[in-house]
C-alpha cells in the first residue's frame, strides 16, 4: 500500500472538510510523509497486518500505528528505521490486545486552529 498517497488524501479530505477551523503545519506535514514512508518499510519488512494513519484536526497530531508480530533489526542501527524515526516528534510501543506490538510514532500539532 502507498501511505504517502493515502495520507496526502486524507489531508485533503480534512482541509476540505475543516479547512475554515483549522490550518494545516507544513512542517509537521512534511515529516509525517516522510514517516509515511517508515510505515511503508515496517509494512513490507515485517509483514504488518494492520496499519493505521490518523490526521484528523480534532486530535491535533500526525500518529502511524503499525502492527507487527516481531520487530527484530539484523543490521542493528544502521537500519532505515532509526534514520526516518529521527523525523517523528514521538515513539511508542506497546502490546496490543491481540499479542501483536503496536509501534506508534508520529507528529505534534499537525494541525492549528485558525486565529
Amino acid at each position: 500500500m502507498n501511505y504517502l498517497n493515502l495520507a496526502f488524501g486524507m489531508v485533503e479530505e480534512c482541509k476540505n472538510e475543516h479547512g475554515k477551523r483549522f490550518e494545516l503545519n507544513a512542517v509537521s506535514y512534511n515529516k509525517l510523509l516522510n514517516l509515511c514512508e517508515l510505515a511503508k518499510i515496517l509494512s513490507d519488512e515485517f509483514s504488518a497486518s494492520f496499519v493505521e494513519i490518523k490526521i484528523r484536526p480534532e486530535e491535533i497530531n500526525g500518529e502511524i500505528t503499525v502492527w507487527v508480530d516481531e520487530l527484530v533489526f539484523t543490521n542493528g542501527r544502521s537500519h532505515q528505521f532509526f534514520s526516518f524515526i529521527k523525523e517523528a516528534d514521538f515513539l511508542h510501543f506497546n502490546k496490543a490486545e491481540t499479542g501483536e506490538l503496536q509501534l506508534q510514532f508520529g507528529v505534534y500539532e499537525l494541525w492549528r486552529n485558525k486565529q
